[in-house]
């Protein structure tokens, strides 16, 4: 489940409803496989129920 915690960068909630920002439902986020560093697979069920933590970047 992914949500956006705006407390957790310093943000007063308040301020971002003052902006005109109104909060997401938040929903489970779709299933995915990625290949791990031993050349086996993981799931993102496999961690259901877990806190995890996904980092996106890109270098171009």
């Amino acid at each position: 489940m992914f949500a956006f915690r705006a407390t957790a960068m310093g943000v007063e909630p308040g301020l971002l409803k003052a902006l005109g920002f109104e909060p997401q439902t938040v929903r489970p986020a779709p299933n995915f496989t990625l290949p791990d560093l031993n050349g086996g697979k993981k799931k993102l069920s496999d961690w259901r129920g877990k806190p995890i933590l996904l980092v996106f970047w890109a270098t171009w």
